[in-house]
């Protein structure tokens, strides 16, 4: 099967989605991340099985859950789509795409992607190491 790499953004909503799991279970449980570490450990593996369970409560209630996930269809490893998940468009993959975009286009006009993460992109101009612009992302309220 051929490798498929997921987009860092897509990575990001599983680590929060698996996070918020454990939180979840830690607070049922009234146990502190200390106790925890020792009663009842960060075990990926039970944590998606869990989440399994509220994606699918979640479902029955009609409501769609945005998890990004690698599948397998026609023996051929694929990301996921709205096809998996029933969200009406997936606001995760556009914004990864519109992200490649950009750094297309700074990199196109000669400068250097210095950093990236969530929040944004840093650059600087190849001519000028004193030049830096920051490209901030804001989500619309």
């Amino acid at each position: 099967m051929s490798e498929i790499v997921m987009p860092e953004c897509m990575k990001q909503r599983r680590a929060k989605l698996l996070n918020a799991t454990y939180e979840y279970f830690l607070t049922v449980l009234e146990m502190d991340r200390n106790e925890a570490a020792l009663r009842f450990p960060m075990d990926e593996q039970l944590m998606w099985v869990l989440f399994g369970y509220a994606d699918t409560m979640l479902e029955r209630l009609w409501f769609n859950v945005c998890y990004p996930d690698i599948y397998v269809q026609d023996g051929k490893k694929i990301l996921c789509n709205t096809t998996h998940c029933g969200c009406k468009t997936c606001h995760i993959r556009e914004a990864s795409r519109i992200s490649e975009q950009l750094k297309d286009v700074i990199e196109n006009a000669g400068f250097c992607i210095v950093s990236e993460d969530i929040t944004g992109i840093k650059v600087r101009d190849f001519k000028d190491d004193e030049c830096t612009i920051s490209i901030t992302a804001k989500k619309n309220s």
